[in-house]
């Protein structure tokens, strides 16, 4: 089985910024490897001058030791090199400290420098492109390890023409094929940075249609649920970039209790969340994409961002068109955010509140602000404008059940304006189509071929939950309050337990309850018997101090 090694590439030499080898690790050479022990001189001599050497290369270097951090090239090279099992439970867990540059902190420099040294390391210039050529069985095991070095040479090798190539991209999508989901998860943090990387170096290389089909591939090997990951960012902008949504619908539904695996970044939520709104527009699903807009918004910060800005924009726009009324924000919305968004957002707030009100001709007025073209946000503006004509049909339904076409373009009017029997047609039409509404076209008896004294008769009939597509809807919704509810009881539990949250439940009743009591002190007294309870005693012998029972001893202390 063909194995990493060191050998100089035949191509083009590595970029200037190659991590130098450190004194007292360079590799042996032919002559400098030990003799193997021979029975006799005369024969040792003859085997030298007729033999010729049983390798093409200088031997590895055996491993170091697994309690030493990896300094240098060689020293990586050698940890790819150890069985499948090893690689997994000690390379990636090694290389995941190099990148953090945890082998250089006793040096005296920043925390950025050192983790531009790890990196430096883990680009592996001096195998050249021979790191591409090795067999896909290795490749398979070291995948995980792999994507460390590859992640290192886009990251650092952005204006290296000799190293952000085609080779590297392909061999980078072979990766994304032929890896084991147990290395991807061995790397969970590393596999998103190197997603977005591939995804960097496939927009350079005009190949991004290649990229989305690896990403859909990383993701479903991942396989995660309501674990949030990095990765389903670059797959939503792969998405956006290509304008192919086949693979979006997976990432886009989640609920995401696991936000703590990955690692992830607070970019790579807000870019997700403003991804899968824009992504669920593009789908026509307005009322997902106001959800995460939302959910981009109130995102805890202390500082806003501009694209906590722009999802709110978007969110305005599209409750509009869902609801026809202006959005307001849960009151848990970071002051810093709220206080940005009064300023940022004039022409926005003003179309919402014309709109909401019904005053439809200065609604079009607002929608004519120079601000929504500058905000790319002129094709949901106008979609707004677009579906007035849906909410007048709703509030209209809303009173009569019974009416012709003719009658309802004439409650329609607004400021002597009013649509023509077409464009209503035309939306009930599609209303009637997507559910929206129930309602039935008849022909007049008196003159059939007129569209306007055609009557529409509305209907009311509740919602039926029989068919297939109600029923999934119904385990779906089941499923999800299950979950939610084991949820709770566990952050329940684990705040009862929690003596910091105890501590300050304490503080605050203690400033809020009658003087000459101390909550504050009762609470310590309890936390020393906890800390001071005997634990080889049985449940029932516990030896307690001053015989007060400790916080969390007895569930139903706490209401369980």
């Amino acid at each position: 089985m063909p194995e990493f090694t060191n050998k100089p590439a035949a191509g083009p030499p590595p970029p200037s910024n190659t991590a130098p080898e450190q004194p007292g690790n360079e590799q042996p050479t032919a002559a400098q490897q030990p003799a193997p022990a021979q029975t006799s001189t005369k024969a040792s001599a003859s085997a030298s001058s007729s033999a010729p050497p049983s390798h093409a290369h200088p031997a590895f270097p055996p491993a170091p030791p697994l309690n030493k951090l990896p300094t240098t090239e060689t020293d990586i090279i050698s940890l790819l090199n150890l069985p499948p099992r090893q690689i997994l439970s000690t390379t990636i867990p090694l290389l995941a400290k190099v990148a953090d540059g945890k082998p250089f902190e006793g040096a005296n420099l920043k925390p950025i420098e050192r983790k531009k040294m790890g990196e430096n390391i883990l680009t592996l210039y001096s195998m050249g492109d021979n790191l591409y050529g090795i067999d896909d069985e290795v490749l398979k095991n070291a995948a995980g390890a792999l994507v460390f070095i590859l992640s290192s040479r886009m990251y650092l090798g952005k204006k290296e023409p000799t190293v952000y190539n085609d080779r590297m991209f392909e061999f980078s999508i072979t990766v994304c094929a032929l890896a084991e989901p147990a290395a991807l998860h061995a790397a969970p943090s590393r596999v998103g940075f190197f997603a977005w990387e591939l995804l960097r170096l496939a927009q350079h290389m005009d190949r991004v249609n290649e990229a989305l089909s690896a990403l859909a591939i990383l993701v479903e090997k991942l396989a995660y649920r309501n674990t949030f990951s990095a990765t389903f960012g670059a797959l939503l902008e792969a998405c956006l970039l290509t304008r192919k949504y086949d693979h979006a619908p997976y990432v886009l539904d989640q609920i995401f209790l696991d936000v703590t695996t990955c690692a992830p970044k607070y970019l790579d939520f807000l870019t997700y969340y403003h991804h899968a709104g824009t992504v669920a527009v593009a789908l026509g699903d307005f009322k997902l994409a106001k959800r995460h807009f939302v959910m981009a918004v109130t995102l805890p910060t202390h500082t806003a961002s501009a694209i906590q800005i722009a999802c709110a924009k978007r969110a305005i726009l599209c409750e509009l068109i869902t609801t026809g009324k202006k959005l307001s924000l849960p009151k848990y919305t970071p002051v810093a955010v709220s206080r940005v968004l009064d300023k940022s957002m004039v022409p926005y707030n003003e179309l919402a509140k014309e709109y909401d009100g019904r005053n439809w001709k200065n609604a079009r007025k607002a929608a004519a602000h120079p601000d929504f073209e500058k905000d790319c946000n002129r094709g949901l503006a106008d979609l707004a404008l677009n579906n007035i004509y849906r909410h007048m049909i709703l509030r209209r339904r809303s009173t009569y059940s019974r009416l012709t076409v003719e009658q309802l373009v004439d409650r329609m009017r607004v400021s002597g304006e009013a649509p023509n029997v077409e464009e209503v047609m035309y939306t009930l039409d599609g209303m009637v189509r997507s559910g929206e509404i129930e309602a039935t076209l008849t022909p007049s008896p008196s003159n059939p071929e007129s569209n306007a004294e055609a009557i529409i008769n509305f209907s009311t009939a509740s919602k039926t939950w029989i068919t297939s597509e109600s029923l999934e809807e119904l385990h779906r919704a089941n499923q999800l309050s299950v979950l939610f509810e084991k949820e709770l009881v566990k952050g329940g539990q684990a705040l009862g337990t929690s003596k910091e949250y105890l501590q300050k439940a304490a503080q605050s009743s203690d400033l809020s309850g009658k003087k000459g009591t101390n909550k504050g002190a009762e609470f310590d007294q309890l936390m020393d018997a906890e800390d001071s309870e005997d634990p080889r005693a049985s449940s029932g012998s516990r030896q307690k101090r001053n015989g007060v029972r400790g916080v969390g001893g007895n569930l139903g202390d706490m209401g369980f």
